[in-house]
């Protein structure tokens, strides 16, 4: 460790000599993937937060970034240790995450532990509500999460960030490009690793946890990109791309006061994920472009479940070995069309093959094997000067390929029956440009989700029945926002929203004795709103704030609760420009309370404080902050308690040359 931390501040220090020592342009370039961006058309309807936002926040992953924004709360999956978002209430089951256009949602279970992707290697991340293009294909019954990576746009760049935080906390990266005549490439690496956090002074012990440093909450990460690029005319581009996460992390035992639950001694020595993917993009005639993407993507996990929190022996009946070793491949090809001067349609297809390969030390392995296809079609039509007019629709088809059932009482393998299902998916929304200062929007969107191999084939531990004739999952969406702007300095938007949910899959108790089963017996409704306002008080003073209220409820049985989502929620920044190179940031963010499980554990409300500065030079920002300025003893999901009183530091350099 201590070789590659004087490695990397010899380079450091090398770059900001060699930078004094030339006059090249010194502006900030952070350019968008073009060929990542995938929107309705060229209708922007995504939330963004961008890299610089996120990093100077420390924000160092994409979960705790995406907060940001409004109807979007942060979730710590606690029994497994991972950082989540739910988006008007729907987890990453049904607002999948894609990396520049490209799938990369975990196969078996449809999840993702956001914590693993890290803002430093991405432009911004993208996330829409409720209607998304149809060209992400299936799935997106809730909107969807698009990390769109950086592009170089200059002869030779260069950025370098150093960093320590609280916790034995420590993350250095860097990042190369250039853009030579036709040609492209960018290189990044990352690494981001913590031993603990500090838990907060009013964190009373209970049993697995005594307070002070949390208990077996150490992560590493390592992340690596790579992308080349060629532009042989301004018609076309093409790019070959390359992202792998390689990270081990603990998993810190359950510490609350529910009965009903219960500590997991558990630890991830393995959680690696890989893809590459082919882009593309070909300008044929003023009126018709034709974009491809092709893709690879592999995810190998190992998870240790242990006796106690000595985590050195297995030999209680809940321990176990447990391997992963997933796969998927696929690709889109995207018609772009221009019909007339005010209308524009795309069309798309899509196809991936998921493939699932499990087993625990001992047993023996068993694979799924699901593929999906997808055609969809979305259309715009500028109705005139004030109006505009924007529909979707799209089919898809899932079939399984390969679905073996694991008999444990002989060690055997047999065969589920065949799957294969369906879905429509619809939208429209209108666009209506009343004048310079007020914009209305509504749309209408009739969303779908398949069941996860997960929730057609797992047995829970013995406690499940598999169901593989699952049928997707239903969300009409509604929505009317409005965007006003009564001076230029204030820039305001409110949104009502009302979801309707058909068909959803819930767990059905006592199936037989003692065994549940998911089967698709759910209605649901969510409805809220959420207010946005930004703020221009001054040249050098910004406020910067939104509210989210929703509402979810299980029409079918009430007594079974949505978790992870508060009813309130408000976040706020004033950021000041002290000088002509001080920053400074106070953020703070208010969650009310809110359920941790379907019977009804709740987690507190809480507010945090938060504050941060950061120091521009000619090439170099020097960062440092405080979040939890007041050590609030809080927690995101009951018996898995936050970070008190923390702080970091951190150092960036940029260096280009035109």
């Amino acid at each position: 460790m201590s070789s590659r931390i004087i490695f990397l501040f010899i380079v450091f220090l090398s770059l900001i000599f060699s930078g004094f020592a030339q006059q090249a342009d010194t502006s900030k370039i952070e350019p968008i993937y073009d060929l990542g961006e995938v929107t309705i058309i060229s209708e922007k309807n995504a939330s963004s937060v961008s890299r610089a936002e996120a990093l100077s926040k420390n924000q160092l992953d994409i979960a705790s970034a995406a907060i940001l924004q409004p109807s979007i709360s942060f979730v710590n999956y606690g029994s497994r240790n991972e950082s989540g978002i739910m988006v008007r209430g729907f987890d990453s089951r049904a607002v999948p995450l894609f990396i520049d256009g490209m799938p990369v949602y975990i196969p078996y279970d449809g999840l993702i532990d956001l914590g693993r992707f890290k803002t430093f290697g991405f432009a911004k991340i993208d996330i829409t509500k409720g209607l998304s293009s149809m060209m992400l294909g299936p799935n997106a019954m809730g909107g969807a999460i698009n990390l769109v990576t950086l592009k170089p746009a200059k002869k030779f760049e260069a950025e370098l960030i150093l960093g320590a935080f609280s916790g034995e906390g420590l993350q250095y990266g860097v990042r190369i490009g250039s853009r030579l005549q036709k040609w492209y490439f960018q290189a990044n690496y990352y690494h981001a690793e913590q031993k603990t956090f500090p838990l907060s002074e009013n964190f009373e012990p209970v049993r697995n946890e005594d307070g002070g440093n949390r208990e077996n909450a150490y992560y590493n990460d390592d992340n690596l990109q790579f992308k080349i690029g060629f532009t042989p005319s301004k018609n076309s581009e093409y790019a070959i791309n390359f992202n792998h996460q390689q990270g081990e992390k603990g998993n810190p035992p359950y510490s609350g006061i529910d009965p009903s639950n219960f500590a997991r001694f558990w630890q991830w020595p393995q959680w690696n994920k890989s893809n590459i993917y082919f882009m593309s993009n070909n300008k044929i005639s003023d009126n018709l472009s034709i974009r491809t993407r092709f893709f690879y993507d592999n995810f190998i996990n190992k998870l240790e479940s242990f006796d106690d929190s000595t985590y050195s022996t297995q030999i209680k009946k809940y321990t176990f070995t447990s391997f992963y070793n997933d796969y998927d491949f696929g690709g889109n090809v995207v018609a772009e069309m221009r019909l007339g001067k005010r209308n524009r349609l795309n069309l798309s297809a899509h196809l991936k093959n998921d493939y699932h390969s499990e087993y625990n030390e001992g047993e023996k392995k068993r694979r799924t094997a699901d593929q999906t296809i997808s055609f969809g079609a979305d259309h715009l039509y500028e109705m005139n000067d004030k109006m505009l007019l924007i529909t979707g629709l799209s089919y898809n088809i899932r079939q399984s390929l390969i679905a073996e059932n694991y008999f444990s009482t002989n060690d055997s393998i047999g065969e589920f029956a065949p799957y294969t299902g369906d879905a429509f998916n619809v939208q429209i929304a209108m666009n209506y440009y009343l004048s310079k200062k007020i914009t209305l929007k509504g749309h209408i969107a009739n969303r779908t989700r398949f069941a996860t191999m997960k929730e057609r084939y797992s047995y829970k531990n013995g406690r499940g029945l598999p169901n593989p004739e699952l049928k997707p999952e239903m969300a009409t969406h509604y929505e009317v926002s409005v965007q006003y702007k009564p001076i230029a300095r204030i820039n305001t938007q409110m949104a009502v929203f009302y979801i309707h949910l058909d068909d959803v899959i819930q767990t059905v108790d006592e199936v037989q004795p003692g065994i549940s089963q998911m089967q698709n017996t759910g209605k649901a409704e969510f409805k809220g709103l959420e207010f946005e306002m930004k703020f221009m008080a001054s040249k050098t003073f910004h406020i910067l704030s939104n509210y989210t209220y929703i509402d979810r409820k299980n029409l079918t049985n009430p007594s079974i609760f949505f978790t992870d989502v508060p009813n309130h929620k408000i976040t706020g920044s004033l950021i000041w420009k002290a000088s002509k190179h001080l920053y400074i940031d106070a953020f703070a963010d208010y969650y009310s309370e809110r359920n941790s499980t379907s019977y009804g554990t709740k987690a507190g409300a809480f507010a945090t404080m938060n504050f941060s500065g950061t120091y521009m030079l000619k090439r170099m920002e020097i960062g440092a902050g405080i979040n939890n300025i007041f050590d609030r003893n809080y927690q995101f999901s009951e018996g898995f308690p936050a970070a008190c009183r923390n702080y970091f530091m951190t150092l960036r350099y940029n260096f280009s040359t035109k």
